[in-house]
């Protein structure tokens, strides 16, 4: 029985350990990633009648899921919305915007953005 009280104990001093190191790295990087096109695949992003501040960038594409009208760049910094050089995910008003790009691509595009939520209406390779 002690075995069990003192690898119960373990269990929650770690719990309270973990905790708040996990909602720490949470939150340096919310607005960052897949995070964002998650959220834009569960309707928790942008609504895209909602026009949010239009800006443009340039970066290299991470990932594609034109299945979900998603795709994930990583960009430069982007001035007019005070965005650093990172990487996230963009909702695409359109799948067929992603067709003939590729993983690795460096692209040029166009977007509106709410906060970290953007949404892309056109994209071109460079």
């Amino acid at each position: 029985m002690k075995k069990h009280t003192n690898l119960l104990s373990v269990t929650l001093v770690a719990g309270l350990i973990a905790s708040p190191l996990l909602q720490a790295q949470q939150d340096e990087h919310a607005g960052h990633g897949m995070m964002q096109a998650s959220m834009h695949a569960e309707g928790h992003g942008m609504d895209h009648g909602d026009m949010g501040m239009a800006g443009e960038g340039e970066g290299v594409i991470k990932a594609l899921l034109p299945d979900r009208k998603q795709v994930v760049i990583d960009h430069e910094p982007v001035a007019s919305h005070n965005w650093p050089k990172m990487t996230m995910g963009f909702a695409v008003t359109d799948a067929k915007l992603l067709e003939g790009l590729s993983v690795g691509d460096k692209v040029s595009f166009k977007f509106t953005a709410k906060g970290m939520n953007g949404v892309i209406s056109a994209i071109t390779k460079q």
